[in-house]
């Protein structure tokens, strides 16, 4: 054997354990490495997208990992944690709700976009977009058990000398059934400020075309 290096794509259960993989190097390959990858299915499954072994077009969707979402403020309902409770105006708000773009499980068409737009609070001097994933179908709040943020996007505003004379408003676009999942955010109408964050599905769940 002329290669210095084996890269680990499929084995056994029993081989995954690194005592094996250390044994099997002393035994077999001396002086070479074994370079063991995390999620080696997924490296290589995404590899063979990334260099056309695989047609892009022949994937219809994926099923999402996990449940993904944002931060919201919504209507305050019965049975609503009261410290979450915001009144302004006249009206009761529930503040730390998880407004999910996408479920655990679901399938997800390649280049799927899920859109929505927000009013952000007009005297406010900072305003953050905060995505979430859990493994759970329904969460209530970003406050649950098993609740993890994956990213956030802050804007400060207003801008110096700038008049709004409309509430500030964000657009926030998940883009899903690609290799990574795809969150831009964008300020509508008070900036031109916008990013873009992305996040790895787990490879294994992608769906193909049968043909």
């Amino acid at each position: 054997m002329n290669s210095s290096r084996l890269a680990r794509i499929r084995t056994h259960k029993e081989m995954l354990l690194p005592d094996n993989l250390q044994y099997i190097g002393r035994r077999y390959f001396h002086k070479r490495y074994i370079i063991n990858p995390i999620e080696a299915r997924s490296a290589v499954c995404r590899g063979a997208l990334a260099f056309g072994a695989v047609d892009a077009e022949l994937m219809l969707s994926r099923k999402s990992k996990k449940t993904y979402g944002i931060r919201v403020s919504r209507g305050f309902r019965m049975g609503d944690p009261k410290e979450y409770l915001l009144e302004e105006g006249g009206l009761s708000y529930c503040q730390n709700a998880f407004g999910v773009f996408v479920k655990i499980g679901e399938d997800v068409p390649v280049d799927h976009q899920a859109k929505h737009v927000f009013e952000v609070e007009p005297h406010s001097k900072v305003t953050e977009v905060e995505v979430f994933a859990t493994d759970s179908p329904q969460p209530e709040f970003v406050t649950d058990s098993g609740v993890e943020e994956v990213g956030t996007w802050t804007y400060r505003f207003p801008v110096q000398g700038q008049r709004m004379d409309d509430p500030p408003e964000i657009e926030v676009s998940m883009f899903f059934g690609r290799a990574k999942m795809e969150v831009h955010v964008a300020a509508l109408n008070f900036t031109n400020a916008e990013k873009t964050m992305s996040f790895d599905f787990d490879s294994r769940n992608i769906e193909r075309r049968m043909s």
